[in-house]
């Protein structure tokens, strides 16, 4: 015995301890072997095999498969699919697209191949086939470039210029993939991502009524009027702004009509003199710009209102001095308009947000069509027109009364288009003497 209870066994022999079968702890295999009066335990100890799952990120710029790789769905191998394509610029194709399987390869007579399907052990979606030799040639066309794959990767340059031209988006296309994008494509993936902002104006037209109901309910004591008819136009939106002491524009009423003619502005401005009490309009000041039918409307329906083109309600700065030095009081110089009891009796009473659409109540209401867009012909007319009377330009004269000459035949009353085939005479019974109009070949020429 040396240093300890433990017994020492002489020799070369691989164990020097002596141990108990019981003392042992684990999941090891042992055996036990007698040297002499000590029993020994032999470990073989064996190797643990770990697999670990190869889980596809998809925020990676750059694609690499690995055989085993898992997939969250389908969708997201399909994702990954059209990303490793793109940036490989080779022609690819889903020869099985299903559900639980895809196999994926190249068009141009390629041996690459990707096959992935779901695995019933581990109900893992995951590669189980994957040839990596590529033997094709780079191409700047790609049908899994569409508008779907743009949608995804220009909504943020797109709802910052929703005006984009549609070359221009393409020229963006080519710059950043160095692939070909048709025009349809193009305007799709533009249209797509304008109506996911905007939303489907059908749906949200058809549920005006539920609208209405859902104003009512949100705000008691509100007007709120829907007219159902037969429309031949898009439409015209009519608001009504006011402008309060810190120069801010909320809005009080807005109608949504079929055209913007003398009939509509006078039933809009009636329902607001109803709702706000104006009576004649005494003390009524309305700042309008040169809108047609308006004026005749506003001279009907509100007689008695002030009307302005423009309105300044900063205090001369003389004025401002001149208090100033005389040592007075400034507040007492200052409207009423400014105070802050008035502008806390401005918003008195607000407009309420009404809810989300999706938590609407279900409603019975009928679903009201939008009416059909049409489109004119020709580009559409930029300058207003002036109606009579109105002033004009000081730099130009008018050419209004004034009658055309011909500089043919130098006679007032048309002009070279629309001038008459014989020159009028002056005498009455002088004869007709006709113009030739062409070089002598055409057909009424006679030899």
């Amino acid at each position: 015995m040396l240093g300890g209870y433990d017994p020492y066994f002489a020799g070369s022999g691989e164990y020097s301890l002596e141990l108990d079968e019981d003392d042992c702890c684990g999941n090891d295999e042992h055996d036990v072997v007698e040297f002499g009066r000590a029993r020994i335990l032999k470990f073989s100890r064996k190797k643990r095999t770990t697999t670990q799952k190869i889980i596809h990120d998809p925020t990676a710029k750059k694609v690499v498969w690995q055989l085993g790789m898992v997939f969250k769905d389908v969708n997201e191998f399909r994702r990954a699919v059209t990303k490793y394509a793109i940036r490989k610029r080779v022609p690819m194709e889903k020869w099985v697209n299903e559900l639980k399987r895809v196999r994926v390869r190249c068009k141009d007579n390629c041996l690459w191949l990707l096959y992935v399907g779901f695995d019933k052990t581990t109900n893992d979606f995951m590669i189980k086939t994957y040839i990596p030799k590529h033997a094709c040639n780079k191409t700047t066309k790609n049908y899994l470039y569409n508008a779907k794959f743009l949608v995804e990767t220009f909504r943020e340059r797109i709802i910052e210029q929703p005006n984009i031209r549609v070359f221009k988006f393409q020229e963006l296309i080519i710059k950043k993939f160095k692939l070909y994008v048709g025009t349809t494509t193009a305007r799709r993936t533009r249209a797509k991502v304008l109506k996911d902002i905007m939303g489907d104006h059908v749906v949200e037209f058809g549920g005006i009524i539920d609208y209405n109901d859902e104003l009512l309910r949100t705000n008691p004591g509100i007007s709120c009027v829907v007219k159902l008819g037969e429309a031949d136009a898009a439409g015209q939106l009519l608001v009504v702004v006011a402008k309060n002491e810190n120069n801010q524009m909320p809005s009080l009423a807005w109608e949504l009509v079929e055209k913007e003619n003398t009939n509509t502005w006078i039933w809009f401005v009636r329902c607001i003199r109803d709702d706000l009490g104006l009576g004649e309009g005494e003390g009524l000041t309305l700042i309008t710009d040169m809108q047609k039918g308006l004026f005749a409307t506003l001279d009907e329906v509100l007689p008695q209102f002030e009307h302005r083109r423009c309105l300044k309600g900063i205090p001369c700065a003389y004025v401002v001095a001149a208090v100033l030095f005389k040592k007075y009081l400034l507040y007492n110089y200052i409207d009423s308009c400014y105070s802050k009891e008035t502008y806390l009796r401005t918003y008195v009473n607000v407009l309420e947000p009404v809810t989300n659409m999706k938590i609407w109540p279900i409603s019975l209401n009928i679903i009201v069509a939008p009416p059909e867009i049409t489109s004119f012909l020709g580009r559409p007319s930029k300058a207003r027109r002036k109606e009579a009377g109105e002033t004009m330009k000081l730099e130009k004269l008018p050419r209004t009364r004034l009658e055309m000459t011909c500089n043919l035949f130098h006679i007032r009353g048309h002009n070279k288009r629309g001038r008459p085939q014989s020159a009028p005479s002056a005498e009455p019974n002088a004869p007709l003497v006709t113009t030739p109009t062409g070089s002598g070949r055409g057909r009424g020429n006679q030899r």
